[in-house]
């Protein structure tokens, strides 16, 4: 990286998540290593988002599906208005156990790159009547 200097810019050295790929920086060797203690893509933590028996349920985008005070991490993994569940036990995660290590957690499939494969996604049938709005009704 260039060392010049760009008026109104500081340069400064931060880190981020190679796991979770967040948005967020941390500035400092201890920030990221907490976020690394919790990180729910971390598979040292076992979390449910890096289960192998990990299932979405998509709810379409309203107001009434919309999980509040959803964490960010979990918000970015599975948006604010699906449910998880593991398909084993049809237990719905609760948004506390994200940050948990998961009971007979199994580590979920890569992909040739190295990134896990997307969990499996189950439309509801809410989500169905809401993306059904959008066909063609020629088609039918």
């Amino acid at each position: 990286m260039s060392k010049e200097k760009i008026k109104g810019a500081i340069l400064k050295e931060v880190y981020y998540c190679g796991y979770c790929d967040t948005f967020e920086v941390f500035e400092t060797k201890d920030a990221i290593e907490r976020h690394l203690e919790t990180c729910i893509m971390n598979p040292e933590n076992k979390s449910p988002a890096t289960s192998k028996h990990l299932v979405i349920e998509q709810y379409p985008p309203f107001p009434r599906y919309e999980v509040k005070d959803r964490h960010p991490e979990v918000k970015q993994f599975i948006g604010k208005y699906n449910k998880a569940y593991d398909e084993r036990t049809k237990e719905y995660i609760k948004e506390d156990d994200w940050f948990s290590e998961m009971d007979n957690w199994v580590e979920a499939e890569r992909d040739i790159s190295g990134y896990y494969k997307a969990p499996l996604k189950v439309k509801t049938k809410e989500y169905e009547k809401f993306i059904g709005t959008f066909s063609d009704p020629k088609r039918k």
